[in-house]
């Protein structure tokens, strides 16, 4: 397995392609919980990783390479960004040493996949790890093939999407409470792709329950909108939409409180933003539904979309209570609220699995049901690139229909980012014949 990329090496590491029983090369056993966040953009390759190392539980950043000596290559061992990672997966270790160094002096556990592959990728691994892929082929072996069979199959990968939403959801929950959960996962889904993670730093950085207590001892929207600028930094990069005697009252309100803000600096994506998708619009729209729900308890805040007499559950009077709530302007001076679009997707990524993981913990079983009613009944959100892109592999008749419920467009996400982004026509192939087999035997049982 010669000149293997270590792009193909963070698909492995996201997909979870691995034994369940790793060893690291000094033979600590290791578990992962999460693997991570995979970040995009400067700093360790997957962010706040949860895994348990010889039992005991640890969250960090996991960094990957092809092998152990590109740590050092890539100046990892100067760089302080690096010291936040709690350990270095690697392809093969081709070094004496069993151990990582950061450039704080902690020694890191490294994690050598080579022979800690699960079965179905080994192969895969072999064939694909150096294929080149033609962005202009529109032929898929497998949207080719009969075509009452593909909203099944789409639906299926829907469903495994949602089943790694809550892994990922019952993974942090080990850290924090459904309060805080609930909280950082809506200042994350603010940040499209580019900003989700530093939303996601700032929730963990002004946490749930120091929102509350300000609330709690008298702070107004001004004065926690405040907090979240001057943390996040973003209260140097104002819209020019936003009147100066605004700002002026926010600098007042940081002053005021006597505020201090931490060592630690998040890098906003602010290149070529659209003014209604600017960091600082998006925390004034979600600012309203976060300030109300703190006043007592945001779960239980949360808990009212879903509290309908049983007989009278509908997707759309659910969406409406959600849009009315979630759309509420926290400032009569700035009109801009969320838009419907993305409050759908903030009930489809965020709310919905919450509470159904919610729901699951506290045995509620008419709550869970009520949950799995909406998320396979919710119709389609807008289209996004992705959803676009796999359009060519479909028959009109075919994507139209899966455009009508969102649990069929969250399928072909899940289908691109777990096949098509990486090329793996093969095994995406192999693993369709597989269910389809097995399909086919539980009805002729």
């Amino acid at each position: 397995m010669n000149n293997i990329q270590e792009k193909f090496l963070y698909h492995i590491w996201d997909q979870q392609h691995i034994t369940s029983e790793l060893l690291t090369l000094t033979g600590k056993s290791v578990k992962i919980n999460f693997q991570g966040h995979w970040n995009r953009g400067k700093g360790p390759d997957f962010k706040n990783a949860i895994i348990l190392l010889d039992n005991q539980i640890m969250t960090g950043d996991v960094e990957i390479h092809v092998c152990s000596y590109d740590w050092v290559a890539h100046n990892h061992n100067e760089d302080c960004n690096f010291n936040t990672v709690i350990l270095h997966v690697i392809y093969e270790n081709k070094s004496q040493y069993t151990q990582t160094i950061r450039e704080d002096g902690t020694l890191i556990e490294i994690l050598e996949l080579k022979n800690q592959l699960s079965e179905d990728i080994v192969k895969l691994f072999e064939e694909i790890a150096n294929d080149t892929f033609s962005e202009k082929e529109k032929y898929c072996p497998v949207f080719s093939m009969q075509q009452e069979w593909i909203p099944q199959l789409v639906l299926k990968a829907g469903k495994n999407r949602l089943q790694r939403k809550l892994k990922r959801f019952t993974a942090e929950l080990s850290f924090c409470s459904f309060d805080q959960l609930l909280y950082q996962g809506l200042l994350e889904s603010l940040g499209y792709s580019n900003n989700k993670y530093p939303f996601y730093q700032l929730a963990q950085q002004i946490p749930y329950l120091r929102i509350k207590k300000m609330i709690d001892q008298g702070a107004s929207k001004l004065d926690v909108l405040s907090l979240w600028l001057h943390v996040s930094g973003l209260i140097n990069h104002i819209p020019t939409q936003i009147d100066q005697s605004f700002v002026r009252d926010l600098s007042d309100s940081f002053i005021n409180n006597n505020y201090q803000i931490p060592e630690f600096s998040i890098e906003w994506n602010l290149f070529r933003i659209r003014p209604i998708n600017h960091p600082v619009f998006r925390m004034i729209q979600i600012l309203e539904f976060i300030y109300i729900g703190a006043q007592n308890n945001l779960t239980n805040y949360v808990l009212k979309l879903f509290s309908f007499e049983k007989e009278k559950i509908t997707i759309s009077n659910f969406r409406h209570r959600a849009q009315t709530i979630l759309s509420a302007i926290a400032f009569n001076d700035i009109k801009t609220k969320m838009g419907a679009s993305r409050i759908d997707l903030v009930l489809i990524n965020v709310i919905l699995p919450i509470i159904l993981l919610y729901a699951n913990k506290m045995e509620y079983q008419e709550l869970e049901i009520i949950c799995y009613q909406i998320i396979e009944e919710f119709p389609g959100v807008t289209e996004n690139t992705i959803t676009k892109s796999m359009r060519k592999y479909l028959t009109e008749d075919l994507y139209t229909d899966i455009n009508k419920k969102s649990i069929l467009q969250q399928g072909l996400l899940q289908i691109y980012t777990q096949y098509c982004s990486h090329h793996l026509c093969e095994q995406c192939q192999k693993s369709f014949v597989e269910w389809k087999s097995e399909v086919i035997e539980i009805k002729e049982v």
